[in-house]
């Protein structure tokens, strides 16, 4: 069953309650695991994360104190930051509901196809509720449920997942670890160089709702615009019934991701690098500049290099010359083979340094 509606999030809870009845989701007493996607401490307003509000309306309706809001941000960001930064834990604390970062709790083996994962333990106790967000990615096109799933890994597993290949790894995951409901957030969704902040959000007003997080995916790419098969990790499948609001009213057109970002002169190609090394540059770049007493020198180098020429960063396993020629440096251990082959700058490390980055800057 898919179900699709009009709200925005001052009248999120009537949206949640017809949702969830469509859906016919009863999580008789278990306790309930609601996954958010939190990628980073972004503000709602980004539209890079779930907002609060639908996380709010369904705290209200199962009543917080059986609820848990389970998470864990990208490789490279604190998680507990991010649910202070963000609001969460002062969200949960006021209904009485529990946050777990998810990088610190039990785990338990699960086989998958690719040998043997570490999940947690309380996927097993709980009704587990995967709550995404509707945005492009700059690695896989776009992320909705499916991709989403990635934040219950270990940080040590999600960097496997880029190594396996994320088309591949990500429906594996699928196949041995299922929802009990999925939502899409598109009240406020992010299109261009998402996941993230470098993304421009697309205000849509829709709530979806599934039982099957494939399905649901499916309906989402159909919505934002995507040929059958142009998201390599969602596989195509045929759409069930879908109630509320009918489909055709509400496709819209997703401005694709580039597949590299931009900032001035300074490019950054992840080439199926994990957010370990892009947050490495990110930081790195970003504390240069809020800190230039620091590194002064570092920084009139930075500013001329970047007004005179064009510097390019590559990371990540297929780590390749990008379209765009510059100067050349390979960030992280995956771009090592390809930074020996071409005789390029390498900085080493999973992920590198703020310090190493700084010597190449």
């Amino acid at each position: 069953m898919l179900f699709i509606a009009r709200t925005n999030y001052a009248d999120v809870r009537s949206a949640i309650e017809a949702g969830l009845s469509a859906c016919r989701f009863d999580p008789g007493s278990k306790r309930i695991l609601i996954k958010p996607n939190v990628v980073n401490a972004h503000a709602p307003e980004v539209g890079a994360t779930t907002h609060p509000a639908v996380l709010e309306a369904l705290l209200e309706h199962f009543g917080g104190k059986r609820c848990v809001i389970a998470e864990s941000c990208v490789v490279g960001v604190d998680t507990d930051e991010a649910f202070r930064k963000t609001g969460l834990l002062e969200l949960a604390s006021r209904h009485g509901a529990e946050v777990v970062n998810l990088q610190k709790v039990k785990r338990v083996p699960r086989k998958w196809e690719f040998g043997e994962l570490q999940t947690p333990e309380l996927l097993d106790e709980c009704a587990y509720i995967n709550v995404a967000k509707m945005k492009t990615h700059i690695l896989t096109g776009a992320t909705l449920c499916l991709k989403n799933q990635k934040g219950i890994l270990t940080n040590a597993d999600k960097m496997r997942f880029h190594r396996l290949g994320l088309d591949k790894a990500v429906p594996a995951l699928y196949e041995v670890l299922k929802s009990d409901l999925s939502i899409i957030d598109a009240v406020w969704a992010l299109e261009g160089e998402g996941p993230g902040k470098f993304g421009e959000r697309k205000d849509l007003g829709l709530l979806l709702f599934g039982n099957d997080a494939l399905e649901l995916d499916n309906l989402g790419l159909q919505i934002m615009g995507f040929e059958p098969g142009e998201v390599g990790h969602i596989p195509s499948v045929e759409l069930g019934e879908i109630r509320g609001v009918s489909l055709d009213e509400v496709r819209a057109k997703f401005e694709r991701s580039k597949g590299y970002y931009k900032k001035i002169n300074l490019f950054y190609f992840p080439c199926g690098a994990c957010s370990g090394c892009t947050n490495a540059i990110s930081e790195t770049v970003k504390g240069l500049l809020k800190r230039p007493w620091r590194h002064p020198l570092k920084v009139i180098s930075f500013g001329l290099r970047g007004i005179l020429s064009k510097r390019i960063f590559v990371a990540g396993i297929d780590a390749a010359y990008p379209h765009v020629r510059g100067a050349t440096v390979c960030i992280g251990n995956c771009s090592a083979k390809f930074a020996a082959r071409e005789k390029l700058p390498h900085v080493a490390g999973c992920p590198p340094t703020a310090e190493n980055i700084l010597k190449v800057l």
